[in-house]
């Protein structure tokens, strides 16, 4: 499965056109240099790319396909989301579909290098976290510099229970001593239906890596679907801060994987407890970590830790 690049330029157009869906949000940010955005977009390219080369000549991973041995960390992927964070941080206070938008594009270049057997997933999950983390420490040298202040730091609006949309990145961390550490995606539609409880409803997908007969294999590539109930509790009743805890339970398909002959669904589930920030009347940003179940092609479980942009109608 190749994603093209032009697929996946055109996909983050798509949702940036529909900034329009959205007028300025209640959370304005006062008028910005041209310099206040060069520097931290151009320095968290730079300090990607330093951190990135130097571990993946340090560290000496093969990749999948055996060609070379330089697998950690995913540079794609790292650059794919230093790109995303960039974007998410000049972009999310006018429509939170830039937000989207952009992770959803570098979640799917990180599942490809999965897919094709260019890398690990933990390589990816890795790529992932150096680019954001590259990124996020390129503006906080940049706020020193020129004495901004972060949103982060700034009393955001009430994190009210609201429908919402997010596209979720995270890593499954599975108990099995067969199955590596897994690559996953979701999108994730929350309803308020009475107070603080509503409806979660998701679509999933993930590539794990295996070991079979002691030997690493063609990962296995899942995608799914789930349904179920969602809290949301504000932590007081001005604060921008809310945990939101999920438990879930669907359907999964195993995609056909060459070298193996198993039931092709299964049981796929979840229970897991989430943080979300309300930066705007209309994005927030979520970390989750819960406990998933996957029963093909046989019983598994793991510790999943995820990320999300989510956008808040």
């Amino acid at each position: 499965m190749r994603i093209k690049t032009s697929v996946l330029i055109l996909s983050l157009c798509a949702a940036g056109a529909q900034a329009q869906a959205f007028k300025a949000d209640s959370v304005q940010a006062p008028a910005r240099k041209g310099a206040e955005i060069i520097v931290p977009a151009a320095g968290s390219l730079v300090i990607n790319a330093a951190l990135t080369e130097v571990l993946k000549h340090s560290v000496h991973e093969l990749r999948p396909d055996r060609s070379e041995n330089n697998s950690f960390p995913s540079r794609h992927t790292s650059w794919a989301f230093t790109a995303s964070t960039v974007i998410s941080n000049e972009l999310y206070r006018y429509s939170p579909w830039w937000s989207l938008g952009a992770q959803a594009v570098a979640t799917a270049i990180g599942f490809d290098r999965v897919v094709e057997r260019r890398h690990y997933a933990s390589d990816v999950v890795a790529g992932a976290a150096l680019g954001i983390a590259s990124t996020e420490l390129a503006y906080w040298i940049s706020r020193r510099i020129f004495g901004t202040r972060s949103a982060w730091n700034a009393a955001g609006p009430v994190n009210d229970f609201r429908p919402s949309l997010a596209v979720s990145t995270g890593a499954i961390y599975n108990f099995s001593g067969e199955w590596c550490t897994g690559f996953s995606t979701a999108i994730e539609a929350r309803l308020p239906l009475a107070g603080s409880w509503g409806m979660a409803a998701s679509i999933t997908g993930s590539t794990t890596p295996i070991k079979h007969n002691g030997r690493e294999s063609q990962p296995l590539n899942t995608f799914g679907i789930r349904a179920g109930v969602a809290g949301h509790f504000t932590l007081t009743s001005l604060s921008p801060l809310a945990v939101e805890p999920v438990l879930e339970a669907g359907a999964a398909r195993l995609l056909p994987t060459e070298g193996f002959d198993f039931p092709s669904w299964g049981f796929s589930g979840r229970a897991g407890i989430g943080m979300s920030w309300r930066l705007t009347r209309n994005f927030s940003c979520r970390g989750t970590v819960d406990y998933t179940l996957l029963t093909t092609p046989h019983c598994n479980s793991g510790i999943g830790v995820s990320i999300s942009s989510v956008a808040v109608f």
